[in-house]
């Protein structure tokens, strides 16, 4: 596939390690570090409830306590609690310096350290029991995916599982997403094997929020001359319409049981090697 034009980083040929450089200057949190740039907090926070929530649902039948997970694409290091919360021995790998600047210093105990893809990671063939991707590979072009499954396969143990969080389409934002069946064959190709997945989706929730603010522009709302005591009432409806969809994104998880080839954007998928 042809390198693709990435619309937040300036219109330029889009180049990951660049892009997340660029990234890692910007920060002011950990989600805005590695969530939608550009955007408010709020829509942010939406994304992320509802990534930790299908996580969760998705792993809680695993026995992690005293095992080792490696995260690709650690980041500024979002989801170490996240995962130590389970009595995980935690490292992380990242593409930019910039990004593991920071996460050292956040968490001097864990061992970070830089990947690229095509380089050989440091660890020992069959070392990790468990690695986790979120959101990190339909960032690198597919050859370069493929790449980065080999040598997650090396450095896996027999019977360990790779957890991915990936895009299959790219609607949003410029990536080298896959749809769930070339997700499947590029990891059979390192010999692993989907035990199962799940389709999901979340940005239609933000589509929902910009929709309604369009529709009251609450900014606009002129507070001497709006109805209601205090002038507020269509600030009040705005309050609760938003109310409304945010608690629909918490739902909607759960709504994609019943429609997912129809609505889904985004695949939840375990491997085992």
């Amino acid at each position: 596939m042809d390198q693709k034009v990435d619309k937040h980083f300036s219109g330029k040929e889009y180049n990951a390690k660049e892009y997340w450089t660029e990234r890692a200057k910007e920060a002011k949190d950990d989600l805005h570090a590695v969530c939608t740039r550009d955007v408010k907090g709020i829509r942010n926070q939406i994304m992320d409830r509802v990534q930790s929530r299908i996580l969760s649902n998705f792993i809680k039948n695993e026995s992690f306590a005293g095992k080792e997970i490696l995260e690709l694409g650690c980041g500024v290091g979002r989801w170490v609690p996240f995962f130590r919360q389970f009595g995980l021995k935690y490292s992380g790998v990242d593409i930019s310096k910039e990004m593991l600047e920071i996460v050292k210093e956040k968490y001097p105990d864990i061992d970070f350290s830089e990947y690229n893809p095509g380089d050989r990671l440091k660890y020992d063939d069959n070392h990790f029991d468990y690695i986790v991707s979120i959101t990190v590979l339909h960032h690198n072009p597919q050859e370069d995916q493929k790449k980065i499954i080999k040598e997650l396969s090396r450095i896996l143990k027999p019977g360990g599982k790779i957890f991915i969080m990936e895009s299959c389409r790219s609607e949003y934002f410029t990536t080298f997403s896959n749809t769930e069946e070339e997700w499947e064959a590029m990891f059979a190709e390192s010999g692993m094997r989907m035990n199962k997945k799940r389709l999901y989706r979340y940005f239609s929730v933000q589509g929902m929020l910009r929709s309604i603010k369009k529709i009251f522009k609450p900014e606009k709302v002129d507070r001497t001359k709006a109805g209601g005591i205090g002038g507020g009432a269509k600030d009040n409806e705005y309050s609760a319409a938003r109310s409304y969809v945010l608690k629909l994104g918490l739902l909607d998880p759960y709504l994609m049981d019943f429609l997912p080839k129809r609505f889904y954007k985004g695949i939840i998928a375990e491997f085992e090697k």
